[in-house]
């Protein structure tokens, strides 16, 4: 029987990896206030369909849970966003420097992570890549894009690299075709997700004062029920290119992009006629 590794084992080596003092305690802190672990699901789904080791498995899926905390440490600083999920944000609790300090921290645990990668300076430079493309992104949204369409452009490049790097990595580790696919199926589905959110938070984004593609589009003169149409057609569009992308990878590692495609068909659904 194959060994695998579990979501546990992605917790306990990112534990490990982020060592003893205030800065990893608000590290862990952090990473044990929530989240779905969405792309360690990823990695660890793709190194079980491309049956890599349980060592490359886990270097792929910490490495990219930890930039991905990362960059919520850092965005919520940058933002002046208060609260994620459900509490206060890590430099609320701890302080701006303590914060700061803890998502540097979890950067540098990620590279630690990838010593153990098969192919560590191949991935180093998917890595690399991904984080300096998910920095302009949050440089160009700090900037205020004021069009629709350069508002999904910067949305889908803050999120996308790192959506896109547990299964880069596992596809490196394999030396398997699909790296360019990996990228545009999750350039799109991050399209869809903001969109999708943006479309369930257009009420508390308003009341917030928080950036919002909906409440975008009615500034530029459309009406609330043209706005959320308009998001709604961009949603789909994006499931529809992400599908196609997902379909050039190697069939053992389409999952997990397929699964979140199922889901945003769902909540597309769900939002059929929201106004």
């Amino acid at each position: 029987m194959t060994q695998t590794a579990s979501l546990a084992d992605v917790d306990a080596k990112m534990a490990c990896i982020l060592g003893h003092g205030p800065v990893a305690d608000a590290g862990r802190s952090h990473l044990a206030s929530g989240g779905a672990r969405i792309r360690a699901r990823i990695a660890l789904s793709a190194a079980e369909g491309l049956r890599l080791p349980v060592s490359t498995a886990l270097s792929c899926a910490v490495a990219s849970e930890l930039l991905h905390n990362a960059s919520l440490i850092h965005d919520d600083i940058q933002d002046g966003d208060r609260r994620r999920r459900g509490a206060d944000a890590l430099w609320v609790s701890c302080g701006m420097a303590t914060a700061l300090s803890a998502g540097d921290l979890m950067i540098s645990g990620a590279n630690c992570a990838l010593a153990d990668h098969p192919f560590p300076a191949e991935a180093i430079l998917l890595t690399h890549d991904a984080i300096a493309t998910t920095i302009r992104g949050q440089a160009e949204d700090l900037a205020s894009p004021e069009t629709f369409d350069i508002q999904l452009r910067v949305a889908a490049r803050k999120s996308g690299p790192l959506l896109a790097l547990p299964l880069q990595l596992s596809l490196c580790a394999a030396q398997a075709d699909g790296l360019d696919a990996t990228a545009e199926a999750a350039r799109d589905l991050a399209l869809a997700y903001q969109a999708l959110d943006d479309l369930a938070d257009r009420d508390v984004d308003l009341e917030r004062g928080t950036a919002n593609l909906c409440l975008s589009l009615e500034r530029q003169g459309l009406r609330r029920p043209e706005a959320a149409s308009r998001l709604r057609d961009a949603a789909a569009s994006a499931i529809r290119d992400a599908r196609r992308h997902v379909s050039r990878l190697p069939a053992a590692t389409r999952a997990p992009f397929s699964q979140l495609a199922d889901q945003m068909d769902r909540n597309l659904k769900e939002y059929a006629h929201a106004t």
